[in-house]
């Protein structure tokens, strides 16, 4: 086995080991973080919500306490990540863990955690106004984004609305596909954080970078290869909910129930793939080390109860 430059293969197989040796640690973590996820999300909504029911004119006030609620929820989101990562890295490790680890960002290595967790949240609110502001610029520029505003603005009514944002959702699409791109280079850095306890946050996050683009294909080609199967069944499922009539909710909830699990599927080897890919050129000798001698004890005990089969078969005869 090559411990240099491990393969995809050679990866997934470990991937799928620590999930056949931990799924339920796994599986409840990552559902308690999607859950918790949801829920900060639909308080980061309120102050909207508030102002719509009240119907409330000065629109400044309800803007900044919304980006206020946004980005202490999306700290708190961050440092509940954190915890997350240090589940998975443990669960890899072997070592103990609880669910209640995934607060543990709140408790140790408060400062760093916090502060590589906001220095990412303003690098993601900077670039997210540059793209709208350049998306926009652009889209306002054309007919279709012209005539979409000039009749919204003279009507104002529901149907004028809904065009407005019809047309204008493939601005909003292109850069949230543009964040994905240009932030998912940053996926490591609380792994370097834990793994380095005198590392900047500034440095974890360059590091991260750095890292990610280094190996970027690989690490692609790993999470593909990994999630290939519960990622297709999400996509099916998605696309067959599209086209289920409303008569038929039932099969409808089924089959978001299925994408459901599919996706939590997802995020568990995700989050796997992260720390075996992060160990695998970091650290490579001691998490294929670690594989090996997990493989060669199945393999012994796997002989040693052949060999006592035919030790009882040879009695017995």
């Amino acid at each position: 086995m090559n411990s240099i430059k491990p393969d995809i293969k050679e990866m997934a197989a470990i991937v799928n080991d620590e999930i056949a040796g931990s799924k339920n640690k796994a599986v409840f973590s990552v559902l308690i973080f999607t859950l918790l996820k949801t829920l900060l999300s639909v308080i980061s909504v309120i102050p909207v919500m508030a102002a719509y029911i009240t119907n409330s004119s000065n629109k400044l006030p309800v803007l900044i306490i919304t980006f206020a609620v946004s980005f202490i929820v999306q700290t708190l989101l961050g440092v509940i990540q954190y915890g997350l990562t240090s589940i998975f890295d443990l669960l890899t490790k072997k070592e103990f863990v609880t669910l209640g680890f995934l607060f543990i960002g709140f408790k140790k290595d408060q400062k760093r955690v916090f502060i590589t967790t906001i220095l990412y949240n303003l690098f993601l609110i900077v670039l997210t106004v540059i793209l709208v502001l350049a998306a926009s610029s652009v889209f306002f520029s054309t007919p279709q984004g012209q005539n979409a505003l000039i009749a919204y603005s003279q009507t104002k009514d529901f149907s004028a609305l809904n065009t407005f944002i019809q047309s204008f959702s493939v601005v909003l699409i292109f850069v949230i596909l543009l964040l994905v791109i240009l932030l998912f280079p940053f996926v490591f850095r609380y792994l370097n954080l834990i793994n380095d306890s005198n590392i900047s946050s500034g440095k974890a996050l360059f590091e991260s970078y750095s890292f990610t683009m280094k190996h970027f294909f690989k690490y692609i080609g790993l999470l593909i290869y990994s999630t290939k199967i519960p990622l297709a069944v999400f996509v099916i499922c998605n696309v067959v909910s599209y086209f289920i009539p409303e008569r038929l909710s039932f099969l409808s909830s089924i089959i978001s129930i299925v994408a459901f699990i599919a996706e939590i599927n997802i995020l568990v080897r995700v989050n796997f793939c992260n720390v075996i890919f992060y160990y695998s050129y970091k650290r490579p000798q001691a998490i294929f080390k670690n594989y090996e001698e997990e493989n060669n004890d199945n393999d012994t005990k796997l002989l040693e109860r052949s060999s006592e089969t035919d030790g009882e078969m040879d009695s017995e005869s």
